[in-house]
């Protein structure tokens, strides 16, 4: 059984490898990083009692209208830059039908801006007009660690799911 490790750990991990560094940002406090867990956490619980039924028995339109009702909505390309500069820890919840092929954990190729492809990386998550990519290493070292990968974003016209 995986042991879930502490805020204060994570963030002492996190610091030894060159993490906060790297990105250009301080280690968070963990007890600030503790309150907003517990935080998502019962906001978690909240949305789940506002289901009429599990989510996964759910159609694509249910789901789509529970999500109406409670006033989420998608992150623009351009909402996701300002937020992430287009690239950090996003999850964003597929809410469209163009992206349905492509799902977490897929293999996938994109295409870089010189025009050449490259192949395997891992969706970890996708909205209408973007798809976030992880480099398969980091996408297993996440998994392992029990964290969110560094994902880059990727407009959708640019991803296509791996080849064989």
């Amino acid at each position: 059984m995986k042991r879930t490790k502490d805020a204060t750990e994570v963030i002492r991990e996190m610091t030894a490898r060159g993490d906060f560094a790297r990105l250009g940002v301080e280690p968070p406090d963990p007890t600030a990083v503790e309150e907003l867990v517990r935080g998502v956490l019962e906001d978690e619980q909240v949305n789940i009692a506002s289901l009429t039924k599990p989510w996964d028995e759910m159609s694509n339109q249910e789901q789509d209208a529970w999500f109406d009702a409670h006033g989420v909505r998608e992150l623009t390309p351009e909402e996701v830059t300002e937020y992430y500069g287009g690239y950090g820890h996003a999850t964003i919840i597929p809410l469209g039908a163009s992206l349905r092929v492509i799902k977490p954990g897929n293999i996938v190729m994109v295409q870089e801006a010189s025009g050449g492809w490259r192949n395997q990386m891992r969706a970890v998550s996708c909205a209408d007009d973007l798809v976030y990519i992880a480099e398969e290493a980091e996408y297993r070292c996440a998994a392992y660690e029990g964290r969110a990968p560094l994902t880059i974003a990727y407009p959708a016209e640019r991803v296509k799911l791996a080849e064989g």
